[in-house]
């Protein structure tokens, strides 16, 4: 009883009609409802949304055969309609879970309940959407990128670029046109030098 109380997950136990005989102090704090108010009382009452064939009919496989049955945060959100209580609620309103159910067995091996166990794993999902939000990002910028490559033919003299479309054209205007480069302009050391000389002649 006290792991059941004390465990860092959901833990819900439920009778064949669905009636709950257990609800662990976690479901409490997150669902808003409280252990007193549910046991006792059938679980769509609570949560209608379990009423539907794609949920109620895993569950009920559980006293059927035995089995396990899987809520996959991937294919189904979350299985109880809890709020989100992490700061990612702006993004992601309802807590994300990963659910498992099993069967419970008398001592003769007869199913009497099954179990479902509930995980809170909106974390992970809030880090995965950012990161595709990142690689989108990543995407775009280098769509946007022009990149230079191949062999550029160049004047030997005057250093203009020769265009695909036979043109002439400045390498500063070649290369803003074919990259994200910009140009600010300056004088080195030998050309001012010679400008100084050619000023003084």
């Amino acid at each position: 009883m006290q792991i059941f109380e004390s465990i860092n997950m959901g833990l819900v136990v439920l009778d064949h009609d669905l009636t709950v005989q257990a609800w662990n102090s976690w479901m409490s704090h997150f669902s808003g409802i409280t252990e007193k108010k549910i046991v006792g009382a059938n679980l769509l009452e609570f949560f209608p949304n379990l009423a539907e064939s794609k949920y109620k009919r895993l569950i009920m496989s559980v006293f059927s055969f035995g089995n396990f049955a899987y809520f996959s945060q991937k294919l189904h959100r979350y299985l109880f309609t809890m709020k989100n209580p992490h700061p990612s609620a702006d993004i992601i309103p309802y807590m994300q879970q990963s659910c498992t159910a099993g069967p419970i067995r008398n001592e003769q091996g007869k199913i009497v309940s099954i179990y479902i166990t509930v995980q809170d794993v909106t974390e992970n999902v809030t880090s995965e959407i950012k990161l595709r939000e990142k690689i989108t990002q990543l995407e775009q910028a280098l769509a946007r990128v022009k990149q230079l490559e191949g062999v550029i033919p160049i004047c030997m003299y005057c250093k203009q670029i020769r265009t695909d479309k036979q043109s002439w054209q400045q390498i500063e205007a070649y290369i803003s046109s074919h990259s994200e480069a910009l140009f600010s302009h300056g004088i080195c050391p030998d050309c001012y030098d010679k400008q100084l000389w050619l000023k003084s002649t």
